[in-house]
Parts: C-alpha cells; structure tokens; sequence
C-alpha cells in the first residue's frame, strides 16, 4: 500500500534495546537483592527483638527469685549466658543484612558508572554483586545457628516447667 508507513516485526517488538533499557534491566536484579535482604533484616530484627524482652523477662524472674530460699541461679545465668549469645548474635546477623542492603544499592550504582565508562568497569558491578551475597550468607548462616540456640532454650525451659 502506497502512502502508508511500513513496520517491521522487529521495530514494532524492539528488538533494537536502547542503551538506557539495557541498564535499568541490569540494575533489576540488585533491586529484587534488596528487597530479599531487606525482608531478611526485619526477620532478623524481629528475633532480636523477642530475645531481648525474653531476656528481660528472665532478668525480672531472677530478681523475683533471689527473695526465695531456693534459687536457681545456675539455670538462670546458663539461659541468660544464652540469650547473651543469641543477642550479640543477632546484631552481627542485622548488621550483616544491612550491610548487604547498602552493597546492593551501590552495586545499582555502579551498573550505571560501569556503562557510562564504557564497561571498563565491569569487574565493579560484579564484585560488589558477590559481596553482597557473601553476606548475606553469612546473615543466613548466623540465622541458623541463633534458630537453633533458640530451640535448644525453648526445650531447657519446657524441661524445667515439667520437672
């Protein structure tokens, strides 16, 4: 037909990506990162927070206790020993995340440095990536072990209930 334009396939589909489509769709894949560490953080967070008022319920007890004749002072600072661990635990599992967050802000950051140096910079982007998931494993492995520190107290404390 005379007169009228003709589109191509490929026009219409795109298949010629801009420059500044190709970048934001690199820099997705830290975005959806940060939404996992930051989802991992107010889990870690929330554990913490449970650790510290059971802490402090156990402190309460403790005081409670020394009044009586018949303290148990041993289980009590084993099970405070405990949520101390966990606790210091839980920082370090938070700080990891958060620390995990602002690797993967700067690694969206560095995807758009990294094209506008022409992708002499690509090993920044990379390895900022890794980064990232290193600590975040290392959030999630100090998840596990405070997981289970926590079952372990839970037990002891049914334990003694029924004894």
């Amino acid at each position: 037909m005379a007169g009228q334009p003709h589109f191509r396939e490929e026009t219409l589909l795109g298949n010629t990506t801009s420059p500044a489509l190709m970048i934001i769709s690199a820099m997705i894949t830290p975005a959806l990162l940060i939404l996992g560490s930051a989802s991992l953080v107010a889990t870690a967070l929330q554990r913490l927070a449970r650790t510290v008022d059971r802490a402090r319920a156990l402190l309460q007890i403790w005081e409670q206790d020394a009044q009586k004749p018949e303290r148990r002072d041993e289980m009590l600072n084993r099970w405070l020993d405990r949520y101390t661990k966990r606790s210091l635990l839980g920082e370090r599992v938070v700080s990891a995340f958060f620390a995990a967050v602002g690797i993967f802000v700067l690694d969206c950051l560095s995807i758009a440095v990294d094209h506008a140096c022409r992708n002499v910079l690509t090993w920044l982007p990379v390895s900022l990536t890794i980064i990232g998931m290193i600590l975040m494993f290392s959030g999630a492995y100090g998840m596990l072990i405070e997981s289970r520190l926590a079952g372990l107290q839970i037990r002891e404390e049914i334990q003694q209930r029924r004894s």
